[in-house]
């Protein structure tokens, strides 16, 4: 229900899609660039669920893609200065719905719940299948 709301909101509100806010997430918060495959990854989708994502947010100006000079079937995914900007706003956002959508739930059980998701998420990124 929480990611349908946000889901809408970020569609209603800033024309992305939630995958798209996902894409952005991840190469701001890891501040380099990423290859598609470690992208991937990090999102636990293939490269192929990725690549239209990709194409829409560097249409959008959000990010840029560069080829690798070692292996020109290797991009390297970085954001832009502008769709840096654009997401630390639409972040902040995204924080503020979020801590809406949770505010009848007692603090402690959402930092409990963020962990659990958190060690939920590495387990599977860690997993050997």
């Amino acid at each position: 229900m929480i990611e349908d709301r946000i889901r809408t909101l970020l569609r209603n509100q800033h024309g992305i899609t939630l995958p798209q806010f996902d894409v952005l997430a991840e190469l701001e918060n890891v501040d380099r660039s990423l290859t598609m495959t470690e992208l991937s990854k990090l999102l636990v989708v293939s490269n192929g669920n990725i690549t239209g994502v990709i194409d829409r947010l560097e249409r959008d100006q959000f990010l840029t893609r560069i080829r690798s000079e070692k292996d020109r079937r290797v991009q390297h995914i970085r954001l832009t200065s502008q769709g840096k900007a654009r997401f630390l706003k639409i972040a902040a956002e995204h924080e503020q719905w979020v801590a809406q959508l949770l505010s009848d739930i007692n603090p402690k059980e959402v930092d409990q719940m963020i962990e659990l998701l958190k060690n939920t998420k590495e387990s599977i990124l860690n997993s050997s299948i």
